[in-house]
């Protein structure tokens, strides 16, 4: 924005702030959809307990020694993965045909307040399909940040992470069953749709947003062309996750393909 492209009201509170370096207004380039439609995947941690569980806590400082050789040696044993060690996925059909897709991976440790030995993380995001955006704004030192509502913003999301929670809450291992039971520590195991709803929608260490897999906020074909290049510019390109709409979980792979297309067109341009 301090370029001289975004919004009037954004770009307008920057030249009052001298920040445009005397950029005449008349080359301004009013672009509403620069930092809107910013995305990132919400997620919740739920620590489960049980005794018949033992949880194994990454530690590359000081890793245990036989597990420490074993990479060395052969690549094997737990250093040669990373830390989730299941990944479960599923989708929400909703009745205008819109389908809402739904993660949840099994840490082997506990996380912030509940890291005993015999307790793992199960940790819930929503994916793909869903409706919450935010936008980019300047605080007052005009560093970017994201609005409050780019989680949540669309009650369906919530109500669709809490219906998988309670799924999974159904269907978790009691006491008394063989193998011993897995308890949810830091949300009741008999709570509601509702009140888990409430709790992902709170922000604390363990609900609300924390995996940073922000996108989508200077999109193709409305912040940038089909070539990456920012419109109204003749030379200016974006290529980063901004530019791609929400994907999955992790957009990594769609970053790398975007950059990589993008690297043709700008290489094509500069070659012409």
């Amino acid at each position: 924005m301090a370029s001289g492209i975004g919004d009037a009201e954004t770009l307008t509170t920057l030249h009052q702030a001298g920040r445009l370096d005397d950029l005449e207004i008349s080359d301004w380039i009013n672009n509403t959809a620069v930092g809107a439609g910013l995305f990132d995947n919400p997620n919740t941690f739920i620590e489960l307990r049980s005794p018949n569980v033992t949880s194994y806590t990454y530690s590359y400082d000081n890793p245990v020694a036989a597990d420490k050789q074993l990479y060395l040696d052969t690549r094997s044993g737990p250093y040669s993965f990373a830390s989730q060690t299941s990944v479960f996925w599923r989708y929400a059909q909703h009745d205008d045909g819109s389908v809402t897709g739904l993660q949840g991976t099994i840490d082997s440790s506990g996380y912030s307040d509940f890291t005993d030995e015999h307790t793992i993380t199960l940790n819930i995001y929503g994916t793909s399909g869903l409706k919450s955006v935010g936008r980019v704004v300047l605080d007052e030192n005009f560093i970017a940040k994201p609005t409050d509502n780019v989680y949540y913003s669309d009650p369906q999301d919530a109500a669709d992470i809490a219906a998988f929670i309670r799924e999974l809450f159904d269907a978790l291992p009691s006491e008394g069953s063989e193998g011993a039971g897995l308890t949810p520590l830091n949300i009741a195991q008999n709570a509601t749709v509702e009140e888990i709803s409430a709790y992902v929608t709170t922000m604390s260490d363990y609900a609300k947003g924390s995996v940073n897999h922000w996108s989508s906020s200077c999109r193709l074909e409305s912040c940038v062309d089909g070539e990456a290049k920012v419109v109204g510019m003749d030379n200016l390109y974006v290529v980063d996750g901004s530019i791609v709409p929400p994907l999955t979980v992790n957009p990594q792979m769609g970053i790398m393909i975007a950059a990589e297309r993008a690297s043709e067109f700008i290489l094509g341009a500069w070659s012409a």
